[in-house]
């Protein structure tokens, strides 16, 4: 029987601003499964779009990498079937490592909320454009297909960047230098 995990057991990265989701539609993004105990790496560069966006030959494995209600949701699922681990291999740990992310509005990734696993991910990591997750592989078997990874992608727009609080006071020694050399100009033509 399949356990699942709960969100609540793993929140990978969730900031505590006003953070939101946004979509990878359009974009292409990489996507570079490894496991080292195979040596095997799978590299895919993937448009995204509606739907499923990759399905990896000889395998059971369709990726979405704009799933859910609003496009925000990466979905790793499996169809129904035996499963050898995800590089056809029992054992060892795996990593998925999504990177070229290019959210809508330019947005940055601030996390990864994890809605299924069927594994313990053992290690996530972030930047403002890429998540790596891994997660030790076993094998097992099911009569039905499900999602093996379900989780949103959290993001924030850029912030602006702030006006330095000496570029007023420099502008205003620069117009004062001005004015200087200008009365100097006017008093050495009337002299």
């Amino acid at each position: 029987m399949l356990k699942f995990l709960s969100a609540a057991a793993i929140g990978i990265g969730v900031s505590a601003g006003a953070a939101h989701a946004a979509t990878l539609t359009g974009d292409v993004i990489n996507q570079m499964i490894s496991n080292p105990t195979t040596s095997l790496i799978l590299d895919n560069n993937v448009l995204v779009g509606p739907g499923v966006d990759l399905t990896i030959a000889n395998t059971n494995f369709d990726f979405d990498f704009a799933s859910g209600l609003v496009g925000d949701e990466y979905v790793l699922s499996i169809n129904a079937g035996s499963y050898g681990g995800l590089l056809t291999v029992s054992g060892g740990v795996t990593t998925i490592l999504l990177s070229n992310l290019d959210f809508s509005d330019g947005e940055h990734l601030v996390g990864f909320n994890v809605f299924e696993s069927l594994f313990v991910l053992t290690n996530a990591i972030l930047t403002p454009n890429s998540m790596s997750i891994s997660f030790d592989d076993v094998a097992f078997s099911s009569d039905v297909a499900f999602n093996f990874i379900r989780g949103q992608f959290v993001t924030e727009p850029i912030a602006p960047v702030p006006l330095p609080a000496a570029l007023p006071l420099f502008a205003g020694a620069v117009g004062a230098l001005g004015l200087v050399g200008r009365w100097r100009k006017r008093r050495q033509a009337n002299a």
